[in-house]
């Protein structure tokens, strides 16, 4: 879950551009939007506590796991936004900061991925 780069052989990276992880499970779009298409639905409408637990064990095991990491929430505010869904946010966010978690900008993030892994 760290952030990556390209690199050349001599294992110098090949270019100033970092990209930062993120995956569809830490996406609250296909956790929560119902959609239907002629080729596909996407069921969403999953309980916001279920999702935010799963979201605080990715974490958890995180913390478990490596020594360091970046680890990204995608949220879109007319998804997230629904009362309930903010409220089991706001008790994620809470209790991730009580665990040690650091919140911090992408590009935040990326300067500190590029100190830790390439100096």
């Amino acid at each position: 879950m760290a952030a990556r780069t390209q690199r050349i052989a001599n294992g110098t990276p090949s270019s100033a551009l970092i990209e930062m992880p993120i995956s569809w499970s830490l996406d609250d779009y296909p956790h929560f939007e119902f959609l239907r298409t002629p080729q596909t639905i996407l069921p969403g409408l999953q309980s916001a506590r279920a999702v935010m637990d799963n979201w605080l064990d990715e974490f958890r095991y995180m913390k478990k796991a490596v020594d360091w990491g970046i680890l990204t929430y995608t949220m879109h505010p007319f998804v997230i936004g629904r009362g309930y869904r903010m409220l089991a946010l706001e008790a994620l966010v809470d209790t991730l900061a009580r665990e040690g978690a650091v919140f911090m900008t992408m590009e935040d993030a990326a300067q500190e991925a590029q100190a830790r892994l390439w100096g």
